[in-house]
């Protein structure tokens, strides 16, 4: 019988929509785009941090955050693309977390000063990954996203039910 949910289960991941697939891929270009701008982001990090006012961290410090940006990019990805509804919910959360900060951040700079520094690459790439971040949350949230998520977690509790 294990089989036969195991079966029901991959049926339900085949069966994977459009918008979650994109949500995968646009997190992939994330991690992608957060790789690339660590090359030359030190000196846009020491910046930034300099203009809000924060302690600037080492060079070790800073490839650690992005390298760890990257892979936890890249787990979602996964995570999505696998179903688990609690990442989706997580990675939502998170998004308007951090959306509330880039907010908090543009306001104690003042609008001229944040967007005075948007001409650097960074901050351009910063703005594109906010951009598809908010993208990703919207691809998660439409109804056949959802509908899809909810199946999956149903057929993973009726395989972990049958197991026991």
């Amino acid at each position: 019988m294990n089989k036969v949910h195991n079966a029901s289960l991959e049926r339900v991941l085949a069966k994977r929509p459009m918008s979650v697939i994109r949500a995968c891929l646009l997190e992939i270009l994330t991690a992608v785009m957060t790789a690339v701008t660590t090359m030359n982001g030190y000196d846009h990090y020491v910046k930034m941090a300099e203009a809000l006012g924060r302690e600037v961290g080492s060079f070790e410090q800073f490839l650690l955050s992005r390298g760890a940006s990257v892979l936890v990019t890249l787990l979602f990805a996964w995570l999505f693309y696998q179903g688990r509804n609690w990442a989706r919910i997580f990675y939502i959360v998170f998004f308007c977390i951090n959306f509330s900060m880039i907010l908090w951040s543009v306001t104690t700079l003042g609008v001229p000063r944040a967007l005075g520094s948007m001409n650097e690459l960074e901050s351009l790439i910063g703005l594109a990954q906010t951009v598809i971040s908010c993208s990703v949350c919207c691809f998660l949230l439409t109804h056949s996203a959802r509908a899809w998520f909810n199946d999956v977690k149903e057929a993973r509790a009726a395989q972990r039910s049958e197991e026991q």
